[in-house]
């Protein structure tokens, strides 16, 4: 192929030789793929792949004629070019190398978005050098490097893309500048970023965790004309200076106070964190505001997190406590927790997300959520699994869909909370999975109002294949204020599930219903009954301690045993 692609040029050259043109040999007939002089003699690249220059081995560096043998000393130099990049091509590729080799004093103009600049993967350690380029990229990679430890980028500028790095350990990205784009930079083994900058664009870490980050040097490097803080192993601190980007990993007893993060793609990043406060700090405009997995003992408290694509991540975490926070107008969660543990959530405003004020997933035990303002999102609280935890005293007003979405919740209490005029329906105890009963949950003491679907909802059936129950059983909910829910419809309330007390068995006292008029019983559809329907409308007002829950909580649970046990002695003993 080379040697008849040399033929037809030397052919055209001779015909052509009269009007001293040069010739330009193509791939398809319509692509003038590179040009590249050297001493005057021009040099075309026709490469059958979507690269302009592709170096798939090391004797591509010798038949593509570039300078030098390989050696540390005498690198294979691919310098000064000038290409243009259009129609879906990309520009500079080397993959499964083992020579040394420098990148430099290249122009790569992106005429359309493009998937790679420049690009080098899996080549061998320590080969690699990327300096003084200059990339045009179209809103896509820029330079990346994947797989080639030890590869260098240095001194080199990135309009409209990404500088990246996969798991490669021991490269070093120096004096690089990209302007409305990202660098983003898995952080591995002897990973040195040093002064480089990101103008209008996100500076992004991600973490392997089994690296030794005392071999990490991350410095002077910058977002947005902020300084970006990097702190691994790092103990006693107060942080309190301006920062543009904040990341933690390892840290311990860390105070971040009185800081403004905006315009970035993370305010404060911790992994793997022990007792570390965030006070008093300000997230706006952000892609994330606090980003917290794998910590404990974690303190976010009278934050404004304002108008960012992600409130508060709190991940695979121990003993959080978020309070007196103001959460309003992420584009998505205000506050998502997954898979935690001995987390409390007081006294935050979380007001107007455009989907969930707070979503728990990944079955969170011992949660206290108490005294919080979930008003005016799209579902107030979303819980996708919650066991022994406590929803007291929230407030879940003017949500579009749901005040309350529970999918999975057992041995929990949702006491002296009010559910007020939520576009659908106001507490929604729902079957998310087949055959899964959640027990013993306790719906007592709330104000359950004005919602234009059912006030409150629980599903759950008889699985004939599976012979048993599904959904929400033995649950107790009495106590309740149910006013003019579900207006155009015949109950304030549905339950389709089994063996739900809607009466309190001890005082034989129900709940509130304002659409009760002179009936002795209330029926609610599905075919549950209230059978002692309360006259008159219990005002509760109290909040409650902490430890004044937890015990109602372990009383609630206890209750749910003995007359368990007492029904289970009665059905020993009673005859057919």
């Amino acid at each position: 192929m080379r040697a008849h692609n040399f033929s037809l040029v030397c052919f055209f050259c001779l015909i052509l030789l009269p009007f001293n043109a040069v010739s330009v040999n193509t791939l398809n007939e319509s692509k003038i793929i590179c040009e590249r002089d050297i001493t005057s003699e021009t040099i075309n690249y026709s490469i059958s792949s979507p690269y302009i220059i592709e170096v798939n081995s090391d004797s591509d560096f010798v038949n593509l004629g570039f300078e030098g043998n390989g050696t540390e000393v005498s690198p294979y130099i691919i310098e000064d070019l000038q290409l243009e990049i259009d129609d879906d091509w990309n520009g500079i590729r080397v993959k499964q190398t083992t020579k040394h080799f420098v990148i430099r004093n290249c122009t790569i103009n992106s005429l359309e978005i493009v998937t790679h600049a420049i690009s080098i993967v899996d080549v061998a350690d320590n080969t690699a050098i990327i300096e003084n380029c200059i990339v045009y990229s179209g809103e896509y990679y820029g330079i990346s490097i994947s797989d080639s430890p030890g590869s260098i980028v240095r001194n080199c500028t990135i309009y409209d893309g990404t500088l990246s790095s996969g798991i490669s350990e021991n490269i070093l990205f120096e004096n690089n500048y990209v302007k409305n784009g990202n660098i983003n930079v898995r952080v591995t083994n002897g990973v040195t970023l040093i002064n480089n900058s990101v103008d209008k664009g996100r500076f992004t870490l991600s973490y392997n965790l089994g690296a030794n980050y005392s071999t990490v040097n991350i410095v002077s490097n910058r977002i947005n004309s902020k300084e970006m803080g990097f702190f691994a192993e790092s103990k006693n601190l107060i942080i309190d200076s301006t920062y543009g980007r904040l990341d933690l990993i390892y840290c311990l007893n860390i105070q971040i106070k009185n800081l403004n993060f905006s315009h970035i793609d993370s305010g404060v990043t911790l992994t793997y964190c022990f007792n570390v406060q965030v006070e008093n700090c300000t997230f706006q405009r952000n892609t994330f505001s606090l980003r917290i997995k794998d910590c404990r003992d974690v303190t976010i408290t009278k934050c404004k997190i304002d108008h960012n694509s992600h409130g508060i991540y709190l991940g695979y975490c121990q003993r959080s406590t978020i309070s007196d926070n103001i959460i309003n107008s992420q584009y998505n969660n205000g506050m998502a927790i997954v898979t935690s543990q001995n987390t409390t959530v007081s006294n935050n405003q979380i007001i107007g997300n455009t989907l969930k004020g707070i979503h728990l997933q990944g079955y969170s035990t011992e949660m206290l959520i108490v005294n919080n303002s979930i008003n005016q999102n799209d579902v107030g609280l979303q819980i996708e699994g919650v066991l022994n935890s406590q929803f007291l005293n929230n407030t879940c007003k003017g949500n579009i869909q749901y005040g309350f979405l529970i999918m999975n919740s057992t041995s929990t209490n949702y006491m002296f909370n009010t559910v007020l005029d939520n576009g659908f329906i106001g507490m929604y105890f729902f079957c998310l999975y087949s055959f899964a009963p959640y027990h013993y949950n306790s719906i007592i003491y709330n104000n359950i109002s004005l919602n234009e679907n059912y006030g409150l909802s629980i599903q759950g059936r008889y699985n004939d294949y599976m012979m048993g129950y599904e959904g929400f059983i033995n649950s107790t909910i009495h106590h309740n204020i149910f006013i003019d829910n579900n207006l155009e419809g015949t109950s304030q309330a549905k339950d389709t599930a089994y063996n739900n007390s809607w009466y309190d068995p001890i005082t034989l006292e129900g709940n509130f219903w304002s659409d009760l008029g002179n009936k002795a019983q209330y029926l609610i559809d599905g075919g549950a009954i209230d059978l002692y329907p309360l006259n008159r409308v219990e005002i509760v007002t109290t909040i409650i301690s902490y430890e004044i829950a937890y015990f109602i909580l372990l009383s609630t649970i206890t209750l749910h045993v003995i007359v368990r046990r007492k029904k289970r002695r009665k059905s020993i003993y009673t005859k057919p």
